[in-house]
């Protein structure tokens, strides 16, 4: 297979980010953000074509993340705390051609832990795509119309622990 290094000479971004985070009570963390991105490629001729106006690929235009953490006390050596993140992007281009579009991808995490000894012992429950959300997260033209994908992490959860001597 053939491949070429390409590089576009010049491309436009404008966006905007928004972060909150909100202590709710002393245990309880609140947080959102947002972004909003816009992307042309203002010039780009290159020997697979012109990609002039298309989008930037992997750029998606809107994404945001929801997070809630709970901490807590159970004894004079022993915390915990629980936590769930959700986050969302609309759909994008996977490459400059902008000929193959990316659904939108949510996907869900949740962590559950518990410290003791002085922290010096620990142990996390974990949870990531949690929802098992099927998606693939790039796709690469390898020459003509061969392609190569990656696919997105599944389901995955475990069990870990740490102890500090």
């Amino acid at each position: 297979p053939q491949e070429y290094i390409q590089n576009a000479a010049e491309a436009k971004l404008k966006g905007a980010e928004l972060d909150l985070k909100i202590l709710a009570t002393e245990q309880l963390m609140l947080e959102a953000s947002y972004s909003y991105l816009d992307t042309e490629f203002l010039e780009y001729a290159s020997i697979t074509g012109d990609f002039s106006g298309n989008d930037l690929p992997l750029a998606a235009s809107n994404s945001y993340r929801l997070s809630a953490q709970y901490d807590f006390e159970l004894s004079d050596n022993w915390s915990g705390g629980a936590r769930i993140d959700y986050t969302w992007k609309d759909e994008f281009f996977y490459e400059e051609n902008n000929a193959e579009k990316g659904d939108d991808i949510g996907l869900l995490k949740v962590s559950l832990w518990l410290y003791g000894f002085r922290d010096r012992f620990e142990a996390r429950l974990f949870c990531t795509n949690c929802a098992d959300e099927e998606y693939v997260s790039y796709i690469t033209n390898v020459s003509g119309d061969h392609r190569s994908q990656t696919i997105g992490d599944r389901r995955r959860y475990g069990l870990k622990f740490k102890y500090k001597f």
